[in-house]
């Protein structure tokens, strides 16, 4: 549709509207409530005139219709996504309630069954072999969801397979000397290796290769029989959580564990830097809106230091730390080092790990529960 911008800015708003009143689980996707809509528009209008009935009639008509679409049940869809970086060697295995898979020869047979009983195998056949292009052989996360429209179960879909990778790519940073990571091909996150070279006009010559981290092969198998004690407590919380409906604290440490796992795969210093600051404070400053520098520093203390001491020193340091933090925010163009880097890293790891292992947080459902621990911890 052509629209003046002001007839398009009020489209658009009611379009946002029917997706939070109808769509609040996002089980419909934008683009299935835009075509119904605009068909709904169509039809009222009756611009080529090809409709006897009058404008009341063509309205309640089309009202109808959307009103149909919109309440329409959901059905339960099997998504296939790509999942770069896994070791296909350890699959099949399952994690967070999805399966990982190598997708072969077994999954395009069993497509094809299922377009037979549907009577859409005509309509499949150029995509089967696409799909037989794309991902045989390939390392896959086989994902169940409900949803209203195809687009929408492969947001879920993708989304649900996106939470998992961020975890798993936290807990690749607990065990040391691991250098395997996952991405979604799909969005171009593929971590890379970068080699530089510096050569003189004299003949001397410098190599060496750059912050990312290198590229290796994740396998599930390998995190689960490597780590132990609290780290293994805490990667059994997590797929835990993935598995279940949260209240709003398990909400929270999840998050927190995949914002960490975002800036262990970060591609800057910079990036990873400001990725495992923002760990850290949707965890530790859940409902604190001021004095944030020093509660940080604080909390992070206590959580993290064996004695007075150490946790003054670690006061002191978290400050430092969330200072870079403001000048990386404030500025765009603060350079971060490799220890401060560091420093925050180990920081967002250890208040993680410690959350996500006391047996007294996993109690909480509610924030202000949250928050009386933290207190608590301060006078301790």
């Amino acid at each position: 549709m052509f629209l003046e911008p002001e007839t398009l800015a009020e489209y658009r708003d009611v379009r946002q509207k029917l997706l939070e009143k109808f769509a609040p689980d996002e089980d419909l996707s934008e683009s299935a409530i835009d075509s119904v809509l605009r068909t709904a528009v169509f039809e009222v209008v009756d611009i080529p005139k090809r409709r006897d009935q009058n404008l009341s009639v063509r309205l309640d008509h089309a009202l109808e219709k959307l009103r149909t679409f919109l309440v329409s049940p959901s059905e339960e869809y099997e998504c296939w996504i790509e999942v770069g970086g896994l070791d296909v060697v350890s699959l099949p295995t399952c994690f967070g309630g999805v399966r990982f898979i190598v997708f072969g020869a077994e999954q395009i047979q069993n497509l094809k069954e299922a377009g037979q009983k549907k009577h859409i195998i005509g309509q499949l056949e150029g995509f089967i072999d696409l799909l037989t292009d794309r991902l045989l052989d390939r390392p896959t996360a086989v994902v169940r969801v409900n949803a209203r429209d195809a687009k929408a179960a492969l947001s879920l879909a993708e989304r649900k397979v996106r939470a998992i990778i961020e975890c798993l790519n936290f807990f690749s940073d607990t065990i040391p000397g691991y250098h395997g990571s996952l991405f979604l091909p799909t969005n171009q996150e593929s971590p890379s290796e970068v080699a530089r070279l510096a050569v003189s006009d004299s003949g001397s010559m410098e190599t060496d290769y750059s912050d990312d981290r290198p590229v290796g092969i994740f396998s599930i198998a390998e995190i689960r029989k490597s780590v132990e004690g609290m780290v293994r407590c805490a990667f059994d919380r997590v797929e835990s959580l993935l598995e279940k409906n949260r209240n709003v604290v398990e909400e929270l440490l999840l998050t927190a564990v995949r914002w960490a796992g975002r800036a262990t795969v970060a591609r800057t210093r910079e990036e990873s830097f400001l990725l495992f600051a923002i760990a850290l404070e949707c965890l530790v400053l859940p409902t604190d809106k001021d004095e944030l520098r020093y509660r940080l520093s604080q909390r992070v203390a206590q959580l993290c230091g064996e004695d007075m001491d150490q946790r003054l020193e670690l006061a002191k340091r978290t400050k430092k730390l969330y200072d870079v933090r403001s000048k990386i925010v404030h500025s765009g163009h603060y350079e971060v080092t490799e220890d401060e880097r560091d420093e925050i890293r180990i920081a967002a790891r250890v208040v993680i790990l410690r959350l996500l292992t006391d047996p007294d947080v996993e109690k909480y459902g509610k924030l202000d529960k949250l928050h009386e621990y933290f207190e608590r911890l301060t006078f301790k």
